[in-house]
């Protein structure tokens, strides 16, 4: 049996979601461990970890799920399964230009309704979302039926959509392949840390 590990606590100190970060994953297309990846000075789960904190978080990392690939969704049921909050707050390890204030914003957006919330991207949607701890048993079904979409399960959620303002649309670049990480640290010497 894997070890399964999701550190720190994880609530807000406004106490209205716990944080979580998913770098569980196996980086196909990276070829490594994206969360070990050093952008600048850091690691990319030191840039989404440090992000998370200055949004008021102690965020959680979920860095080896209970079952092991299943992509995003099994770091999802695993942090839903740990749940000490009835809201859980996903950001991947792989977005390092993500910024506190951009959490907030969605946040707020969160606070204006039920239930789950995901982001619109320009490729669909994805991170940040928040999903409800009760809606683990949807989240299981879905792994057990083999399907693994993040947007089907969104669609089965029938989850509100986020669209962030178009000027900060950059933040949500994540880093899935070499060329994307080459095309981050271009934009690292270009934005102000």
């Amino acid at each position: 049996m894997r070890r399964v590990h999701i550190r720190s606590g994880a609530l807000a100190d406004s106490g209205e979601a716990e944080a979580v970060i998913l770098a569980g994953g196996k980086a196909k297309r990276m070829g490594r461990d994206k969360s070990r990846i050093r952008l600048g000075p850091r690691t990319l789960l030191s840039h989404a970890r440090a992000t998370l904190q200055s949004a008021g978080f102690k965020p959680g990392v979920v860095d080896n799920d209970r079952q092991p690939g299943l992509g995003p969704l099994g770091g999802i049921a695993t942090a839903l399964q740990s749940a000490k909050h009835s809201r859980v707050l996903f950001v991947g390890c792989d977005m390092p230009f993500l910024s506190a204030d951009l959490i907030d914003a969605f946040l707020e957006a969160a606070a204006g309704g039920q239930g789950a919330m995901f982001t619109q991207h320009e490729r669909g949607i994805g991170f940040p979302f928040l999903l409800l701890r009760d809606d683990l048993p949807l989240v299981e079904k879905q792994i057990a039926g083999g399907e693994l979409s993040l947007q089907l399960l969104a669609r089965r959620l029938k989850t509100r959509i986020w669209q962030p303002p178009a000027a900060r649309e950059s933040e949500l670049f994540n880093i899935n392949t070499p060329a994307d990480l080459a095309e981050a640290k271009r934009r690292l010497k270009v934005v102000p840390q």
